[in-house]
């Protein structure tokens, strides 16, 4: 489902919420940390470095592993 991005961290406050993607500026402003609750943060060095962060209850689910290699597909990275 997309949303408006600052939005998110609200979002990732609803227990049916498995995963979400979110720019450094949201995560900075809704005091996310990546190191904390990130489980895909992409290097510094892209050009679109994204976050992905989960709750800490659920961050090692096969749904949340299943979409962090689903984002990491080669057909992913075609579309990009």
């Amino acid at each position: 489902m997309e949303i408006e991005g600052a939005q998110i961290p609200r979002v990732l406050e609803d227990r049916d919420v498995v995963v979400g993607i979110i720019n450094n500026n949201f995560a900075a402003q809704a005091g996310l940390d990546q190191e904390k609750q990130g489980i895909l943060v992409e290097d510094k060095d892209s050009p679109y470095v994204n976050v992905v962060v989960a709750r800490q209850d659920n961050k090692n689910s096969q749904k949340v592993k299943n979409f962090v290699k689903a984002y990491q597909s080669p057909e992913v990275k075609k579309e990009s």
